[in-house]
């Protein structure tokens, strides 16, 4: 349920109010963090002031705010060069679409189709399984979410439910005329990455272990990690009054062994059952939600589509937009140059509709100016970001100075780069031979293949 509706009866969907961005005034979403606060107060002990409560639930929503919204891998592996501008989330976010069609009545009758938006699928199911390839922006939806809840719930002016519910581009990348439809207010939102509760001492040991319980005592010694202990009174009733939307990110970084994945499922389950009244969203990749026996029951599933040519052109710009280090003619000529040489190349288009690759594009393009014309040099330099810099950002650390100080791939393996990328290159080539001649798509290589083959790398160099 709506916090603003159960708590001051407002109108929360275009039914009721005309217009949903009725209940994103300052004023509301002030009384509604209030309101969440008085209640829990009311029904609590007293031993705290709503000031603290209200200080805790702050403190909580800030923190979520600092990590969500950086590009944290682009700092965490120094991408960014030290006079330059951080980029952040918010000011590049492109709105996802999923493979879900909605039919559009024109003239009286159903003449068109269209992708729900991940956002119209969010708001459409309280329950929801967003699958996507790698690098498709499974996580960075999860952080924008997360991102645009807390701003609203802050009164933050640039990141919140305006922000959230953003026209989608057209096919030159200008906004629509309709806003995205989302009509449950700010909730409160709970992030939990997946790999990290799995590898904490909180998750359980056996199927017949996992409860409910081993979510909230990994999510309140997290917190607790996070300087932010005394807001998880707070969260439980939250929870309790369905005022949260509850993100598990990266369900396919679970690995299947020792049961851990089903250990998992069971948790989510009984997390679910238990505050069934709040929404849910989980992430993941493909692969680790075929087989019916991962399948979560109640759980409304729906994939995350390749870009468009509109959504890699507002990325552009939007990417160029507020490039101080330019002129503002400077960024516009950049902005055409990297449009024009994206879709007169097929192989750089084709990369291009991967939310991550179009970053690393674009960042290539931003930072050395111009992008290598052969295809082969362009996956050279995309790989060196990746296997070099990038894979070392997939895990958290306390700052971007001990991120620095991590091994690398080839520093973990002890083997050198170009080893590395002779094993890749054979992997690529071998998937892409066993594609039919009109597959389309990205040809995949197994977790265990690629496990398999690195593993037999460092035998063969330690001899």
């Amino acid at each position: 349920m709506d916090i603003l509706k159960k708590m001051f009866g407002k109108a929360t969907n275009k039914a009721e109010a005309g217009s949903h961005q009725e209940i994103t005034t300052v004023s509301d979403i002030n009384r509604s963090v209030i309101n969440i606060v008085n209640n829990y107060y009311c029904a609590s002990d007293k031993s705290l002031s709503p000031e603290d409560l209200k200080r805790y639930m702050q403190d909580y929503l800030y923190g979520l705010m600092d990590t969500c919204a950086s590009l944290d891998w682009f700092e965490q592996v120094d991408l960014q060069d030290e006079k330059a501008q951080q980029v952040k989330l918010d000011s590049v976010y492109t709105a996802l679409l999923t493979t879900t069609l909605n039919e559009v009545k024109k003239d009286n009758h159903f003449s068109d189709k269209q992708n729900y938006s991940a956002v119209e699928m969010l708001n459409r199911h309280d329950k929801l399984v967003i699958a996507g390839a790698p690098g498709s922006g499974k996580s960075a939806f999860v952080n924008f979410v997360t991102l645009c809840m807390a701003g609203e719930l802050l009164q933050k002016p640039h990141c919140n439910l305006a922000l959230f519910t953003q026209p989608l581009p057209d096919e030159e990348g200008k906004p629509q005329a309709e806003k995205q439809l989302w009509q449950h207010g700010a909730l409160v939102p709970l992030r939990i990455i997946l790999r990290d509760f799995a590898s904490s001492a909180y998750f359980p040991v056996s199927v017949q272990e996992a409860t409910a319980k081993s979510l909230l005592d990994f999510i309140e010694a997290d917190l607790s990690n996070k300087s932010y202990k005394e807001f998880y009174p707070l969260l439980t009733k939250c929870l309790s009054n369905s005022d949260v939307l509850v993100m598990f990110d990266g369900l396919d970084e679970v690995p299947e062994a020792d049961k851990r994945r089903e250990v998992m499922k069971k948790c989510i389950e009984t997390f679910r059952n238990r505050y069934s009244g709040n929404r849910f969203l989980i992430t993941l990749r493909p692969y680790a939600y075929q087989e019916v026996r991962w399948k979560i029951a109640k759980f409304t599933e729906t994939s995350l589509a390749n870009f468009s040519r509109g959504q890699i052109c507002l990325f552009i710009d939007l990417w160029y937009q507020d490039y101080e280090k330019l002129a503002a003619e400077v960024n516009e000529k950049r902005t055409a140059e990297l449009k024009n040489v994206i879709f007169n190349v097929k192989a750089l288009q084709d990369l291009a509709e991967r939310p991550l690759l179009l970053t690393l594009i674009a960042f290539l393009h931003r930072n050395r100016h111009e992008l290598p014309h052969r295809r082969a040099a362009l996956y050279k330099e995309l790989l060196d970001l990746l296997v070099k810099k990038w894979e070392k950002a997939r895990f958290p650390f306390k700052d971007a100075e001990e991120a620095k100080s991590q091994p690398s791939l080839s520093a973990f393996l002890q083997v050198g780069y170009e080893a590395i990328y002779l094993v890749l290159e054979r992997l690529a080539f071998n998937a892409h031979a066993k594609q039919k001649i009109n597959e389309k798509g990205v040809a995949d290589i197994a977790e265990d293949t690629l496990v398999v083959a690195l593993n037999k790398l460092v035998i063969e160099q330690s001899r």
